[in-house]
C-alpha cells in the first residue's frame, strides 16, 4: 500500500512565538515601571505633607516654583528634575524645623 502521512501543521506560528516571548519578557518591565510610580507618587505625598507642615497648604505651589537661594537659586521643582530631591528635603525639613538656612 503506497500511503502518504501529511505532517499536521503548527500549533503555534512562529509569530506568535515571537509574540509570547516579547509579552513575557515585557511584564517584568511593566511590573518595574508601576512600581516606580507607585514610588514616586508616594515621595511626592510626602513632600507635600512636609511642605505643608512648613508653610500654608496654598503656598505650597508658589514656593515650588520660584527661585531659591538654599537650592542655588534654581526653583524647587526645577531641583527635583534634575535629580536633586535630596537638597529639597533638606531646604523642606530646614523650613519645618525652624532651623537657620
Amino acid at each position: 500500500m503506497n500511503c502518504m502521512v501529511t505532517p499536521k501543521p503548527p500549533t503555534m506560528s512562529l509569530a506568535h512565538s515571537r509574540t509570547d516571548q516579547r509579552s513575557d519578557s515585557a511584564r517584568p518591565v511593566a511590573k518595574a515601571q508601576a512600581s516606580i510610580r507607585r514610588h514616586r507618587r508616594s515621595h511626592t505625598n510626602r513632600r507635600r505633607s512636609a511642605t505643608s507642615e512648613a508653610m500654608q497648604p496654598t503656598f505650597v505651589g508658589a514656593w515650588l516654583d520660584q527661585p531659591n537661594e538654599m537650592l542655588g537659586s534654581l526653583k524647587p521643582v526645577e531641583a527635583i528634575e534634575r535629580g536633586q530631591i535630596g537638597l529639597v528635603w533638606q531646604v523642606v525639613e530646614g523650613l519645618r524645623s525652624g532651623a537657620q538656612l
